[in-house]
């Protein structure tokens, strides 16, 4: 077995031993002689009807044969530029449709046999095309200056009904994809990320045997979001390599890294403000029992422990003695951020201020909460409830400061202070 593309980009297997060519390739290598059998007609032109769209894919067809890179000028940009891509990464038109005869050299394929039948509609043409196996294909052809060019092939392709964008008009999409791919975050919903880029060029779904994805691309601009079974957004994808200096400019999410450009999942500072940031308050000190936003959680400590010595030897026995006074702190947290999910361990620093000012990170020992398994995950709205707990001299407590920070929206470090008394 060996395998190669055809002029869209599928896949496509072919044993080695049998000289009949599969349909797919000879539907790839006929849209790469397209644009050579055009050519022909352009001395005199095509009529503008079903006739002269028949006779411009039937010469088409035998300038592919011949493997003549004229060809090149018989499809319309578009189609040329999507062939190039999907044929092989890095090839030009000639080397394609040499390419293409080679192969239909291989499987003896003589496209001369065909049948054609055309339907038109304004500037655009339908053609069947029927093979003498009993293989069909369909051409899309577009009028331009007194000809006929291959635009597209397959069923979808030739009779959506789409117009090819203008040079303006693509710029005009491309650069609106760019403006917006940056705002798209992780745990969106599928309806607001469509909202924020607009409707996607294709989708795929489990029904294709793929991830639910959804894509936007055109030329060189290509953007994909990964989407889980409840149509929230999880992951990114992106053709970032192929972007010039000024689009990677206008997306602040994207940087460079080890295997290329890659994007951030977290939404980029805005740095679109002259204004300099302001320089961070100090925190107000708030009760035990009283509730305070710290990043993207609502906290309220509801009890502490000044003696939890006995508390902390209960839950494993591996727990270490203290060195002078376990102090136990058992806290709520309510998850009000934009992600689909949050650990409330993972998102917050807690911390104790003896009253000789010095400053104790949390012990590493087992909890009653994680004895029992308390839940730390949470979607926006949730609560759940922890414990963390601090070594600290017993003469030290009364007097001290209870700390917890996390990072705002903008990567900031914020916090707030509950008094020991």
């Amino acid at each position: 077995m060996s395998t190669t593309r055809n002029a869209t980009g599928r896949s496509i297997h072919t044993p080695g031993s049998d000289h009949k060519m599969p349909k797919t390739i000879r539907r790839g290598l006929a849209a790469l002689v397209a644009p050579a059998l055009l050519l022909m007609g352009c001395s005199g032109g095509y009529s503008k009807d079903a006739d002269g769209a028949e006779e411009a894919l039937e010469d088409y067809f035998h300038e592919l044969a011949n493997g003549d890179d004229d060809a090149c000028d018989m499809e319309t940009k578009r189609y040329r530029e999507e062939s190039n891509e999907f044929w092989e990464e890095g090839i030009d038109c000639p080397d394609r449709v040499k390419q293409a005869q080679g192969f239909m050299d291989a499987f003896e394929v003589d496209l001369e046999d065909a049948e054609f039948d055309a339907e038109v509609d304004g500037d655009k043409a339908t053609v069947q095309v029927s093979y003498d196996d009993g293989e069909e294909e369909t051409y899309g052809l577009v009028y331009e200056d007194d000809r006929w060019l291959v635009d597209s092939e397959g069923e979808a392709d030739a009779s959506d009904g789409e117009t090819e964008l203008s040079e303006e008009e693509a710029q005009a999409t491309a650069d609106g994809w760019l403006a917006s791919w940056c705002s798209v975050q992780t745990g969106m919903s599928r309806d607001e990320a469509i909202a924020l880029m607009g409707e996607p060029t294709s989708e795929l779904g489990i029904e294709d045997d793929a991830d639910p994805q959804l894509h936007w691309s055109l030329g060189a601009y290509d953007f994909t979001v990964f989407l889980d079974t409840d149509d929230i957004v999880t992951s990114f994808g992106g053709n970032y390599d192929s972007l010039g200096e000024s689009d990677l400019a206008q997306l602040p999410c994207v940087t460079e890294g080890d295997f290329g450009y890659e994007r951030s999942e977290a939404a980029p500072e805005d740095t679109t403000t002259t204004e300099p940031p302001a320089t961070e308050e100090p925190s107000p000190t708030t009760q035990i029992g009283e509730k305070v936003s710290v990043g993207p959680w609502d906290i309220k400590v509801t009890k502490v422990v000044k003696n939890a010595n006995e508390i902390l030897a209960n839950p494993n026995f591996y727990n270490d003695k203290p060195r002078d006074q376990y102090v136990l702190v058992t806290y709520a947290a309510t998850y009000t951020g934009t992600e689909r999910t949050a650990d409330v361990t993972f998102d917050l620093t807690w911390s104790f201020t003896s009253s000789t000012s010095k400053v104790f990170d949390s012990a590493y020992q087992t909890t009653p909460a994680d004895a029992q398994e308390w839940p730390y995950e949470a979607r926006a709205g949730g609560t759940v409830e922890q414990q963390v707990v601090f070594d600290i001299p017993a003469d030290t407590i009364n007097g001290g400061i209870l700390t917890v920070e996390a990072d705002d929206e903008n990567f900031n470090t914020v916090y707030a202070d509950f008094p020991i008394n």
